[in-house]
């Protein structure tokens, strides 16, 4: 067993150890609307120490009786009880007699910091688990669970308010300068409280981590108030929320373009993108092959250098993308720190990846990695343990929905947003967003910036209406959408961002290569055979072909017309079948519903036969 306060401790720690991150403490000063000192930080402290208030109950102490053992007959709340809703109950007067059980606790003195914000921020940290907790009128029944437990002969074996005045004493001695005279209110803004519930809800993730190094059970004769400090920098430093090793080692030898990228010399648009002048909030529109993909990153790179963002979250619409660029992310990252690199997450539920390491999944929700316990990126692979905890890494590549739970009412949605703080987002193919993705962008984005995050928007072909929508958000003076005719004057390949004196279009230089394109309709989408006749005709002309079926129905009715023109081909004009799209041999379409394994081999097969670099010059479907 794990001594309650002692948890309790710990997790307070590591919202003290998390508050010293660069971009987190940016961040919660950002939504403060002020700076936070030392006294700040030791009262946000106190409530998070309070998370677990509940646990101190009767009924939850039963737990500690684990089946087939029972509890004895005496202990009167044999049923076991939660914590949650049972600890806000108490804390917000939901309970008879509460005021009597909750003694111990200086309520008095931490009301003092602020009415409304203390009551803000602590209801945000006793609903950690991810969800906010409501009124819930059956607690105003659950006063016995509060109650002292005594055996047979009357002898108080455990009492609750006995726990909660420990609570109150360890507190005071933990926590001086938060009793201190209070001289301003903690920030009542909504904006901190909910950054600060996803702080508390990492805090507690990590807090319960009994991995070595991090937060073990208690010893016999530890004084957890002085050793949970130094285990909760540890564990925020190992895992890479601490940025600053990395960030003096490229501040030490800043990196070059044509270091990075192995190129020669970086474009204009590179350069232009990369720009720290430019606001929160940039828009890249260039064609396809130019060059954006390693603009956005080495913005990251002088964000990332000047100490504005921590991380870099890389988003994309579909999984095959996600998977071939962060290959190109993870060679990049080993050229910038050649020697102490952070982990690159592939961010893909199912096949995560953190470098060139795959997840092996035990029960229980555990996970092995197959490096030594002695690697010293073993525990930065924490980011990649959970999808919940993806946005932890400092540099990840993934799907855009990973993003946008952060902007749902989703358990955790908070811990999303707030880890995301930290980062520059950067949303590819952003003209890919449906109405409804593009509401759920638009309002994460709105919550990223009032952080203080940033954000990178790519797109070939993005329209004036959407690149007005976005470069308008935190904005509190709208900007009009272009008429056609503006539209269409507007310069293109463009940087543009959003400054007090409007949206600023910047021209830049894209790709020096040109190509034209024809396209033309076809009325053939219930046709698989015409469909199929098309493609073989431009792959037998040595064309790469790609087929967009929008059911696994169509797809497959069309890949069985395609196999069938090429056993006809063979039989009448000798023509070989190596035009299709074959795995292992297997003629074969993509999509979703394949395992992960096979998906990974598609992957693969994908950019070895349409990629850049490809050997044969046939053509394909």
């Amino acid at each position: 067993m794990h001594p309650l306060l002692d948890h309790m401790t710990d997790v307070a720690a590591c919202f003290l150890a998390l508050a010293e991150c660069a971009a987190i403490r940016r961040s919660l000063e950002k939504t403060a609307g002020r700076e936070l000192d030392a006294t700040d930080l030791q009262r946000l402290a106190v409530l998070v120490f309070l998370h677990d208030v509940g646990k101190a109950n009767a009924g939850f102490q039963a737990r500690r009786w684990q089946a087939p053992d029972s509890p004895p007959a005496y202990w009167t709340a044999r049923s076991p009880s939660g914590h949650g809703p049972e600890g806000w109950a108490l804390i917000s007067g939901g309970v008879n007699n509460g005021e009597h059980y909750a003694a111990g606790l200086p309520i008095a003195e931490i009301v003092m910091w602020g009415e409304e914000a203390v009551t803000q921020l602590l209801h945000a940290s006793i609903s950690h688990h991810g969800r906010p907790l409501g009124e819930d009128p059956a607690m105003q029944a659950a006063e016995r669970i509060w109650q002292p437990v005594r055996n047979p002969s009357g002898t108080v074996v455990y009492d609750p308010a006995a726990t909660m005045a420990h609570m109150g004493e360890r507190l005071q001695h933990s926590y001086p300068l938060a009793f201190a005279t209070c001289h301003r209110p903690l920030p009542d803004q909504p904006a901190f409280a909910h950054l600060f519930a996803g702080l508390v809800q990492l805090a507690d993730w990590l807090g319960s981590d009994t991995r070595d190094g991090f937060f073990p059970y208690t010893s016999p004769g530890e004084n957890r108030v002085k050793t949970a400090p130094k285990n909760a920098a540890y564990a925020v430093q190992t895992i890479g929320l601490d940025a600053m090793p990395w960030r003096t080692e490229l501040l030490t030898a800043p990196p070059t373009f044509s270091v990075a990228f192995g190129v020669p010399t970086a474009r204009h648009m590179q350069t232009a993108a990369a720009d720290l002048a430019l606001e929160n909030t940039v828009v890249l529109e260039a064609e396809t092959g130019s060059g954006k993909t390693e603009a956005a990153l080495w913005r990251f790179v002088q964000l990332f250098q000047a100490g504005r963002v921590d991380s870099l979250y890389f988003a994309l619409p579909t999984r095959v993308a996600a998977s071939q660029l962060y290959q190109r992310v993870f060679d990049m990252v080993k050229k910038l720190w050649p020697i102490h690199a952070p982990v690159v997450v592939r961010a893909l539920p199912g096949d995560e990846a953190a470098d060139d390491q795959l997840k092996i999944r035990l029960p229980d929700f555990e996970v092995q990695w197959p490096d030594h316990p002695a690697d010293a990126k073993a525990h930065q692979r924490w980011v990649a343990e959970n999808p919940k905890r993806f946005l932890a890494a400092t540099i990840a590549v993934g799907t855009i929905d990973q993003a946008l739970l952060g902007a749902l009412k989703l358990r955790h949605a908070h811990m999303r947003h707030a880890l995301l703080a930290r980062s520059l987002l950067v949303v590819d193919e952003i003209h890919a967003s449906d109405a409804y993705m593009a509401v759920l962008l638009e309002k994460l984005l709105q919550a990223h910036l009032k952080t203080g995050g940033q954000a990178m928007l790519l797109s070939a072909t993005l329209g004036a209406t959407a690149r007005t929508r976005y470069l308008n958000i935190g904005c509190s003076k709208q900007v009009e959408v272009s008429t056609l005719l503006q539209a269409c004057a507007v310069p293109y390949p463009a940087v543009s961002s959003r400054n007090a004196a409007g949206i600023q279009l910047q021209p830049v230089a894209g790709n020096p290569q040109h190509k034209t394109v024809h396209w033309t309709t076809c009325d053939a989408m219930d046709d698989p055979v015409r469909v199929a006749t098309l493609a073989a005709d431009a792959a037998a002309q040595g064309a790469r072909v790609l087929v967009v079926r929008n059911t696994v129905t169509n797809a497959v009715a069309t890949l069985k017309a395609l196999e069938a023109l090429a056993q006809q081909w063979d039989q009448t004009a000798n023509r070989p079948d190596n035009w299709l799209f074959k795995v292992n041999g297997v003629s074969t379409v993509h999509h979703s519903r394949y395992s992960r394994q096979d998906r990974r081999l598609f992957d693969q097969a994908v950019e070895t036969q349409l990629g850049k670099v490809r050997k044969d010059v046939g053509g394909r479907v």
